[in-house]
């Protein structure tokens, strides 16, 4: 089931498209927001950096943890 079931309000339109609508387009009504400058390939992209300098910092918080315990 769907949480949104009806297309937002107009001033809506002239805003940017989500980042999640442009990697899961399946709301309708998003199609009618203003294109986003990057393309779904960069923000695939830009996620996957982010969580490899999320693991990355998490690794590095474990190993201090690690030489001081």
């Amino acid at each position: 089931m769907r949480l949104w079931r009806r297309s937002p309000g107009k001033g809506r339109f002239n805003q940017l498209r989500s980042r999640w609508d442009v990697l899961h387009p399946d709301r309708g009504w998003a199609c009618k927001c203003q294109e986003r400058p990057e393309t779904q390939a960069q923000i695939i992209n830009n996620v996957q950096n982010h969580l490899i300098e999320i693991a990355h910092q998490h690794f590095r918080e474990d190993h201090l943890e690690f030489e001081e315990g």
